[in-house]
């Protein structure tokens, strides 16, 4: 069913991967996911990885990480936030609304 080259985390199986895959398509085997892979395909994948994600941890041997911690803001990222933040603000002459 999957390719034997690819090497799995330690705990993962393909076994687990075949539950997690499975239980999703009963799951979301409903005309109206039907209807939003055709009609709005970018947020039906990220459902699909979402909810595939969660089955896969759900079914997995594997030692589960809880949450992905974000990366420490760079420089760069902090100055465009404040940057966003100060073009966001009202200016000065005009009333608030």
């Amino acid at each position: 069913m999957f390719d034997p080259s690819v090497k799995l985390p330690a705990g993962l199986e393909d076994s687990a991967i075949g539950r997690a895959i499975e239980y999703t398509e009963r799951a979301l085997n409903d005309q109206d996911f039907i209807d939003l892979c055709f009609e709005q395909e970018n947020v039906f994948s990220a459902i699909i990885g979402m909810f595939g994600t969660k089955r896969l941890d759900s079914v997995s041997n594997s030692p589960s990480t809880g949450t992905i911690e974000a990366p420490e803001p760079t420089e760069a990222r902090a100055a465009a936030r404040e940057q966003f933040i100060r073009d966001s603000e009202p200016s000065a002459g005009m009333a608030p609304a």
